[in-house]
């Protein structure tokens, strides 16, 4: 929708509704590698076990592999989930792909693994397991340049050391200190004791909505580490737990290049959950979308399939490096023909949470997004969802940004959640708590002037009901719920 500025600025509201019903080198560019991108893959320990004890699935794979993807990279995984590996096994793998002419990055996953789904970080509060993790950590760097903390380096932990510590704290207010102090002190400080020169790694994964709660401190941990990276594997939307949008596997990227500008390492797809290839290559292909330094697949086993021959014999093979390699090409013939990813600004501030999903689900009905985690005055239109409840000088921001001329769109949800905190000075409308349910739609034209169109959604669509008054706010799109009138369930609304 277009809307006209006045002299004040222009707040547009807009009502949420529901369906009723540094670090990687410059390589040189060559025929064995893409022009517009790294490729890498991530070798878990159980894959570098075998490789170590078996060197013929070790060349076998890499034939496969590389038969595919042109990867100039790949990081070797030293622990997870309680397992180790010796440094003799390492270096063997390690020499076995830089004699490829392919570099040789570090992975920890930094889990204890447990029954079930396996999620139970290091408890942070236990001096032996802090013990533990730093050891890991020297190790680590005494064999890399580069080393990457993948996915699970959080805090879930909720024993009676963790209870006791935490004091009078939320569990995200004590999670987010203790995260900040272990990548200060166990893995910054820790791994440049034992190499000064070492590029160290914060990734976290797709959780882009919880990772507060985890404590995955996206405000002090870019600080201290060399460089971020980001898991952009959304897999398959309707069926899998998270229901992850597949806007997000780019929405994500410009998130994090605006957290850390020129320091944002990538995007990180595995084809877990994808339920077709197509959606495995489409994760890989929105991640390119915005044109990162690098892009890695985990893992290199989940590459992998095996036919069994005659003899008894298995024959390495990978349909999925087949999909991949066909992806990779695709977008390399044209990424460098594109300009710099751009648009809508939106504001999600350091752990802030609210109407989940909102701005992957507007990319996916077409409305560019990009997301900040500062306010970014220096953009003329700026939206902004419930996240933003969680700065307290929101509305001063809103203020502020108005009387420059400029633009702000806000969601009912930001409604709600500012009134009585200062939202009124802006504009005087009412969050009523009332919702109607309708499919049918008109634009807002001269007062008492018949629409000239109506318009139709396929399915009934839940939507807020607002009280204002007339003429000091209008609106710009209406919600007609009865036949005999428009009432105030306003889609698009300008405060004047």
């Amino acid at each position: 929708m277009r809307i006209t500025k006045s002299r004040f600025g222009t707040i547009a509201l807009v009502a949420v509704g529901m369906f009723h019903c540094g670090g990687p080198a410059a390589y040189a560019q060559t025929a064995n590698h893409y022009r517009n991108f790294n490729s890498a893959i991530y070798v878990a320990i159980d894959d570098m076990r075998r490789m170590a004890a078996d060197p013929k699935f070790m060349q076998d794979s890499f034939d496969v592999v590389h038969a595919h993807i042109k990867f100039n990279k790949v990081w070797l995984e030293t622990y997870r989930s309680d397992q180790e590996i010796g440094e003799a096994d390492v270096r063997k793998v390690k020499q076995f792909f830089e004699s490829k002419g392919i570099r040789t990055s570090g992975g920890i996953m930094a889990v204890l693994g447990a029954p079930g789904d396996g999620i139970r970080s290091f408890c942070w509060s236990n001096p032996a397991h802090r013990e533990r993790f730093q050891k890991l950590v020297a190790f680590s760097a005494g064999i890399f340049d580069e080393l990457i903390f993948d996915d699970l380096f959080m805090y879930n932990c909720r024993c009676d050391l963790c209870q006791r510590a935490r004091g009078n704290r939320s569990w995200t207010e004590f999670r987010l200190a203790v995260m900040k102090d272990v990548g200060e002190n166990l893995v910054v400080k820790n791994a440049r004791s034992v190499n000064p020169r070492i590029n160290l790694i914060f990734k976290p994964p797709n959780w882009y909505e919880q990772y507060q709660f985890s404590g995955y401190n996206l405000e002090a941990q870019p600080k201290v580490f060399d460089m971020i990276y980001a898991g952009t594997e959304t897999r398959d939307a309707e069926n899998t737990v998270q229901h992850l949008q597949p806007y997000q596997s780019y929405g994500l990227m410009r998130y994090f290049e605006h957290i850390k500008p020129g320091k944002f390492g990538g995007g990180w797809v595995d084809p877990g959950q994808r339920q077709t290839l197509n959606r495995f290559a489409e994760q890989l292909e929105d991640t390119l979308f915005a044109k990162p330094k690098e892009i890695t697949i985990w893992s290199w086993g989940g590459l992998l399939e095996s036919i069994r021959q005659g003899d008894g014999s298995a024959k390495v093979t990978s349909i999925l490096a087949a999909v991949a390699g066909d992806a990779y090409e695709k977008l390399d013939s044209f990424l460098g023909k594109l300009g710099q990813p751009y648009g809508v600004a939106s504001y999600k501030p350091y752990h802030s949470s609210g109407e989940m999903y909102l701005h992957n689900y507007i990319g996916m009905l077409g409305i560019p997004m990009d997301l900040y985690p500062e306010f970014p005055d220096d953009r003329d239109t700026i939206l902004l969802t419930e996240h933003a409840k969680s700065d307290p000088q929101i509305a001063d921001k809103i203020w502020k940004h108005l009387n420059a001329d400029k633009t702000v769109v806000i969601t009912t949800g930001l409604l709600k959640a500012l009134q009585g905190q200062g939202i009124e000075k802006i504009a005087e409308v009412e969050y009523t708590g009332r919702n109607v349910i309708t499919n049918k739609f008109t634009f807002r034209r001269i007062m008492d002037e018949e629409p000239a169109n109506y318009y139709y959604s396929q399915s009934d669509i839940v939507l807020p009901q607002l009280a204002y008054g007339l003429v000091d706010t209008e609106e710009i799109i209406q919600a007609i719920y009865k036949e005999d009138g428009r009432y105030p369930a306003r889609c698009a609304t300008r405060f004047s």
